[in-house]
């Protein structure tokens, strides 16, 4: 089976009992830390290489700035 190299941060207003989001592929904030704040998701993801999935409009906001 073919796994695309991209992972992804799963952001904790994305249900993670989603079957499609229970691969390696995805990683949930909720398994890292669920108080985590969006500064700390966006960190995150960037030292790590991984895409953001979320539902909150902000995070674009911050690709216009970073």
């Amino acid at each position: 089976m073919y796994m695309p190299s991209q992972k992804f941060l799963v952001d904790v207003n994305l249900p993670k009992k989603f079957k499609f989001f229970n691969t390696e592929q995805f990683i949930h904030v909720v398994d890292i830390n669920p108080k985590m704040k969006d500064s700390e998701i966006w960190d995150y993801a960037l030292s790590n290489d991984l895409i953001i999935l979320t539902k909150d409009s902000d995070f674009y906001l911050r690709t216009s700035h970073e």
